[in-house]
């Protein structure tokens, strides 16, 4: 129960991100000359939340196969810790994703990602048997490479999010920083 909430908070928050991002005026509709447009971005961001997990055994997971399976090719190779709690109520993580030829998107609008260096993400999972709610906070940092069609660039992220979900399957979720050169923030509720 838990997990999935806690997934769908947090895929919910990076779409509300990237559509939050794309809704933003300020940037123009036809491609700059360099980096992403705030749609762009958005879109990317988006695509990006295939990458980050918060359950402790989708995460242990990446860190035995080591070179995850990107959803449109390539892969993101996997190193770091992942410390669950004795009791299995809390755990920690600090991982480094290095995306290769990582292939990200929504099927039209498809990301190549190279690690410039890599992504450090790292977070914590804790559980209140009072309450049976689960909190997580976590943080994305770092750059990578990014092509999309013919042109490419770099892109760094600085991104922190916070969630709760409760055992009815309610949950929310807030989650803000910069993308792309964007300043980007977003709330997310999911009714019980």
């Amino acid at each position: 129960m838990s997990n999935s909430t806690l997934r769908s908070l947090f895929s919910a928050a990076l779409l509300t991100l990237a559509l939050g991002t794309a809704a933003c005026g300020d940037d123009p509709v036809d491609p700059p000359a360099e980096g992403l447009t705030a749609e762009e971005a958005g879109a990317l961001l988006d695509a990006l939340g295939a990458l980050f997990a918060t359950d402790v055994q989708t995460l242990q997971g990446l860190l035995v196969i080591q070179n995850a399976p990107c959803p449109l090719g390539g892969v993101a190779a996997a190193s770091g810790t992942v410390v669950p709690s004795d009791d299995g109520l809390s755990a920690t993580w600090d991982l480094t994703l290095v995306p290769v030829q990582c292939a990200v998107g929504d099927g039209v609008t498809i990301f190549t990602l190279d690690g410039n260096p890599d992504i450090k993400y790292a977070g914590s999972m804790a559980t209140d048997l009072g309450t049976g709610q689960v909190t997580v906070a976590a943080t994305v940092n770092g750059t990578a490479s990014w092509q999309l069609d013919d042109r490419s660039g770099d892109c760094t992220a600085s991104l922190t999010l916070e969630a709760t979900a409760a055992l009815d399957g309610s949950g929310s979720s807030i989650t803000s920083g910069t993308l792309c050169g964007h300043q980007v923030t977003a709330q997310t509720t999911l009714p019980s």
